[in-house]
C-alpha cells in the first residue's frame, strides 16, 4: 500500500516564525490521495470556469452600456424637406408654425 505526506505548517504566533517551523505530517493512502487532488482539480476549474463566465458577462455589460451611451449621444436632426413630408404640409405651413411655436426647432 502506498502512502502520500501532506505537511501543515502551524504557527501561533510571531516567534515560531523565527525559529523552525514545526509541521505536522499528516500520513494518508494514496487512493484518497488521488482523490482529494482530482476533487480539488476540478473544484480549480468550476471556479475557473464561472470567473469567466463572469468576466464575459461583465464585458457584455460594458459593450451594451458602451453603445446605449452612443445611441444617446447620437442625434437625428429632420431637414424642413423631411418633416414637411412626415407631417403632409406645405414648407409655409411649416414656417408659420414655427413662427407661432407650435412646434420647436432648432437651426442646426
Amino acid at each position: 500500500m502506498f502512502y502520500n505526506a501532506i505537511f501543515i505548517c502551524t504557527t501561533s504566533n510571531i516567534t515560531e516564525i523565527l525559529y523552525p517551523i514545526i509541521m505536522e505530517v499528516i500520513t494518508i493512502e494514496n487512493r484518497a490521495y488521488q482523490e482529494l487532488m482530482q476533487k480539488l482539480s476540478q473544484l480549480c476549474e468550476h471556479i475557473r470556469f464561472f470567473s469567466q463566465a463572469r468576466e464575459a458577462e461583465e464585458a457584455e455589460k460594458r459593450e451594451k452600456a458602451e453603445k446605449e451611451k452612443k445611441v444617446e449621444k447620437k442625434e437625428n436632426w429632420l431637414s424642413s424637406k423631411t418633416v414637411c413630408e412626415m407631417l403632409n404640409i406645405s414648407s409655409r405651413t411649416l414656417y408659420r408654425m414655427k413662427k407661432e411655436r407650435m412646434i420647436g426647432y432648432c437651426l442646426h
